[in-house]
């Protein structure tokens, strides 16, 4: 297939997944149109993995000032939204009236400033939730306290970092720096649309953070910059836990790859990340705090399925198509839900381990690791029991990221 039909098939899909996420549900209703919006997923992921066994990257040393010039670029588009966001914040500014998500990163940092352990019940007007939130997803609530703003706003500057990572690494080669110039665009075209369709989906929550580390994470994976990869793996480790369905995976590739040595510093990285900021500062304390975060997930999921499920109709997971083909009252089929998606989630970790085995001299190793990390992220999220449409802004920007990827490619040369 044509590398530039490649790259315009890729675009394509890429703006009907966006489309199908707020849309598609109005033609293929919302028990059909999580299947077509999964098949976009896959299709995207088809033609990222024809690129990375036909195409491979030529890393052209590029000076940082160049570099920084297409980096601010970037920012610079990815801003034009943000007129429309203090807006919408203006128009929503009390969010708690409609989510308790909010509220409970504010009290979980905030009881974290006073000295106060962030993993308790909260009480909320209408709710007494059970915070399952890690660390880094509460922890850049810190931004907005110091600047006196909005909370939501955290979200969209720690965006600004990835971004420039994004634009910045767009360049094609130094004669022609902005040539992938509409690349420039992936980042910013989702939360345009979050913001024309998606109502309030991104003013009740701020999943913008966890956004913002996977694609930064993304980018680093193309990059292939050790360093780049570390920082993002502990950022996505230490904000959401669907994290650990890809890392053995991507561990073993890596000690394939990179021997005993580079893989023990990786692991000993990770480990000590994990040991600082979660598990002497909170889980030892707390040691049942997965457990009851997992409960308060599946009771969240229970509730959402007996009253009707109003996040069914948007039409972005499988959870009605579920619900009509388990048998059983709701906590039955919940749970049968969490069954296939854990079911999911290990064939393919350790799917992908086989076939890595089988065809790793066709394709970097970094290259295939973000494509089963955009597949683990997807796969999580359409198979979950619930999903609000405000988390897959992450797999939106993991699917920009593999547009980059697909158009930073030059013909592999023949032997």
């Amino acid at each position: 297939m044509p590398l530039r039909l490649i790259k315009t098939l890729a675009l394509i899909t890429f703006l009907l997944q966006i489309y199908l996420s707020f849309q598609g549900v109005n033609y293929f209703t919302k028990m059909y149109n999580p299947l077509v919006l999964l098949g976009s997923y896959l299709f995207l992921f088809g033609l990222y993995y024809h690129s990375i066994e036909t195409t491979e990257l030529l890393f052209e040393k590029i000076s940082f000032k160049k570099k920084s010039i297409v980096g601010a670029l970037g920012i610079l588009v990815f801003l034009s939204s943000f007129p429309w966001f203090h807006q919408s914040f203006l128009r929503v500014s009390n969010p708690v009236e409609i989510s308790d998500v909010i509220p409970q990163l504010v009290i979980q940092f905030e009881r974290f400033i006073a000295g106060e352990k962030p993993y308790q019940i909260v009480n909320l007007p209408n709710s007494q939730p059970f915070p399952v939130y890690m660390p880094f997803q509460w922890m850049p609530v810190g931004i907005s306290k110091l600047f006196s703003i909005d909370v939501r706003w955290s979200g969209l500057l720690l965006m600004l970092v990835s971004v420039f990572y994004f634009s910045a690494f767009s360049i094609k080669n130094n004669k022609a720096i902005l040539k992938n110039a509409a690349l420039l665009l992936l980042p910013l075209l989702p939360f345009l649309a979050y913001l024309h369709w998606g109502e309030n989906d991104l003013l009740v929550s701020i999943e913008t953070i966890v956004a913002a580390y996977y694609l930064f994470l993304g980018v680093a994976l193309v990059h292939r910059n050790k360093m780049a990869i570390t920082l993002g793996i502990v950022l996505c480790l230490l904000s959401r836990y669907t994290f650990v369905f890809w890392l053995p995976l991507f561990f073993y590739i890596y000690y394939s790859e990179n021997g005993r040595i580079a893989s023990f510093k990786l692991i000993s990285i990770l480990l000590l990340s994990l040991l600082c900021f979660y598990v002497f500062p909170f889980l030892i304390n707390h040691p049942s705090v997965f457990i009851e975060g997992l409960k308060y997930h599946n009771n969240a999921a229970e509730g959402e399925w007996q009253n009707g499920g109003w996040s069914f109709y948007s039409g972005d997971y499988l959870a009605p198509f579920f619900e009509q083909f388990f048998k059983g009252n709701i906590h039955e089929k919940v749970t049968k839900v969490r069954i296939v998606q854990a079911s999911v989630m290990l064939i393919l970790c350790f799917g992908g381990i086989l076939f890595y085995r089988k065809k790793k001299n066709n394709f970097s190793s970094y290259d295939f690791s973000l494509g089963l990390l955009y597949l683990t992220i997807i796969c999580f999220y359409v198979f979950s029991p619930l999903t609000y449409r405000y988390y897959l802004i992450t797999p939106m920007m993991l699917s920009a990221v593999l547009c980059l990827r697909i158009f930073k490619g030059a013909p592999k040369k023949m032997a």
